[in-house]
């Protein structure tokens, strides 16, 4: 339930940072944003890292709950990430140049702009301005390319290996 809110929460985060008026405020969403990316990605590299690791160092066997399930709950990190960094758009706007011909960002805008950096190194509808602002894209961009790696990762994982007839293969 708890995954569900949050993802909930990144969602409505973009119409509520564009509707307040308090910097402050926006500043909390923002932070709260960028340590709920944090907390995604640590839990994720340590999934596909350190979980079997663990597991087999206490002596337990390494099984998941379910394959269907970690890979909703994968592509649900990554759609909240996605989220997360359309707020961090739409904050720090003036630290961006965006492409578009309106001059602050949209909802939608914001949603795209995360949407395209998030998967893939292109960002040509937006212009940094700032270090800031180029941390915030480099840093999404990285963040997109661990997610695909281990999205690719767990789809694969899911393929069954096929019977070989050649004996010296067995």
């Amino acid at each position: 339930m708890l995954v569900l809110t949050y993802l909930l929460v990144s969602i409505i985060s973009i119409p509520l940072v564009l509707s307040i008026s308090s910097h402050t405020i926006k500043i909390l969403i923002a932070g709260f944003a960028m340590f709920r990316v944090f907390e995604i990605v640590i839990y994720q590299a340590n999934v596909l890292l350190f979980d079997e690791f663990r597991a087999k160092k206490a002596g337990k066997e390494y099984a998941i709950r379910g394959y269907r399930r970690i890979v909703i709950l994968l592509l649900h990190n990554y759609f909240e990430i996605i989220f997360w960094f359309a707020t961090q758009y739409i904050v720090f706007n003036n630290m961006f140049n965006f492409v578009v011909a309106e001059s602050n960002v949209s909802m939608l805008g914001a949603i795209y702009t995360s949407f395209v950096v998030m998967t893939s190194f292109g960002f040509a509808n937006i212009s940094p301005l700032s270090v800031l602002a180029y941390s915030i894209v480099i840093g999404q961009a990285i963040i997109g390319l661990f997610m695909t790696l281990l999205s690719l990762a767990r789809f694969i994982s899911l393929i069954p290996s096929p019977q070989t007839m050649d004996d010296f293969e067995k």
